[in-house]
């Protein structure tokens, strides 16, 4: 901050709950975590943010990139090439993240 430099860091959308949610969550959205791992994002995202006001926090989730054969989305579609069923949570919605995008 002292040198101007600029600083970007990365969350997860587990800062939040989730629970009684219609609508997508923004940036003024009060955090509410879901589990240890979303409190750590959380207690990050404060501390970065109360250091470096204009820091960029993003927050992001459900990884996906051509390279990594274990997503959900890389399973999927290797389970319908081959005809088979695919199971998906249907109590959650996401936003995934395409790495090379990011």
């Amino acid at each position: 901050a002292r040198h101007g430099a600029r600083l970007v860091t990365f969350s997860s959308d587990l800062v939040f709950d989730g629970r009684d949610r219609a609508a997508p969550y923004t940036e003024d959205d009060p955090v509410a975590p879901l589990n240890v791992y979303g409190r750590s994002k959380a207690a990050m995202e404060g501390r970065v943010l109360d250091v470096l006001p204009e820091a960029l926090v993003v927050r992001t989730a459900a990884f996906f990139g051509p390279w990594d054969a274990h997503n959900f989305v890389t399973r999927a579609l290797d389970a319908l090439a081959r005809g088979e069923p695919v199971t998906a949570a249907e109590d959650a919605t996401v936003t995934p993240t395409y790495v090379i995008d990011l």
